[in-house]
């Protein structure tokens, strides 16, 4: 949504029909998020790796 040209009326009609509040993260909010939610519940004296392939950078065919 970030990226698209009608983005901004996704965000209004999503406000319309559902009521909902919606704001347009950056990728590194995103990013960051996307860690924490992966990274919650696990045990933080151990190495972790998250790999995050993302949407945007994920080539279409």
């Amino acid at each position: 949504m970030r990226d698209a040209q009608n983005g901004h009326e996704l965000i209004g009609e999503l406000g319309a029909r559902f009521g909902f509040d919606v704001r347009t993260i950056s990728g590194d909010e995103e990013a960051r998020l996307t860690f924490l939610g992966a990274t919650f519940e696990l045990d933080r004296t151990e190495p972790t790796m998250v790999l995050d392939i993302g949407g945007g950078s994920t080539p279409r065919s």
